[in-house]
């Protein structure tokens, strides 16, 4: 059995990775609560941070739950400074610092190729101002990758990461200009039957709506008129479906 802590050769050995891996996630999902406590004696071990980053940019089992650990990192707004570090994977309080290093975004743009649920979460755990939002919506093929994730697997986490984004008034007009944004959003709510998803698919399209400079570009052929219209029980639709009449 792979000690606690473990190192970052256990993670990255493929003799003890997968049960470095199990130990990690085993610890941070044993108490929540003290899941503040318990990492920062892990993420002291050298390289630790850096051996998940570089994991979670693989396929399969072990890129899975690397990913997954660092959904439950971004999560934690109390862990000790040491995590902001640009070492590895920087998760903690200084929400700025963490999306200002190109890295990590470059990271969970493979990410949300490999396992789109997992880096959409930990994207949206970032979502907490206008500065971090303004930043994860300007690297480059980020909310493309957010869009096909969406698109192409209907996926919770995506939905919930656009209605987030779409919160922000500065981002509205541009990815209501996006017809990669604006198609993931129909194919969900024209295509889709999980509840969650359409919720905040639902309340992404209402945002989007608020613009003047918006409404022509999704009146237009009353695709979205007609959505809104058919999930009229979710929050935002009536208020999105008056702003395209």
């Amino acid at each position: 059995m792979t000690p606690w802590p473990p190192t970052a050769a256990d993670l990255l050995s493929p003799s003890t990775q997968l049960t470095a891996l199990q130990v990690c996630l085993q610890r941070l999902t044993e108490d929540v609560e003290d899941m503040a406590n318990v990492f920062p004696v892990a993420a002291g071990q050298p390289g630790l941070l850096a051996a998940l980053a570089s994991l979670a940019r693989e396929e399969g089992e072990a890129g899975l739950l690397a990913m997954t650990i660092l959904a439950y990192l971004a999560r934690v707004f109390t862990l000790a400074p040491l995590l902001t570090s640009t070492e590895g994977l920087p998760i903690g309080p200084c929400h700025e610092r963490v999306v200002a290093n190109a890295g990590v975004l470059e990271l969970l743009v493979v990410g949300i190729e490999n396992n789109p649920e997992m880096a959409c979460s930990v994207l949206a755990s970032f979502c907490v101002s206008r500065g971090t939002k303004q930043t994860i919506h300007d690297h480059p093929g980020l909310v493309d990758a957010v869009a096909k994730a969406l698109h192409e697997h209907k996926t919770m986490m995506a939905a919930f990461l656009f209605f987030g984004l779409a919160g922000s008034p500065a981002l509205q007009v541009p990815l209501a200009h996006n017809p990669a944004v604006l198609g993931a959003l129909l194919g969900v709510l024209e295509g889709c039957d999980d509840d969650k998803v359409i919720e905040y698919t639902v309340a992404a399209v209402s945002e989007l709506t608020k613009p003047e400079e918006n409404r022509a570009i999704m009146a237009e052929g009353g695709r979205f008129a007609d959505v809104l219209r058919n999930h009229r029980g979710e929050r935002g639709a009536e208020a999105g479906l008056a702003n395209l009449q």
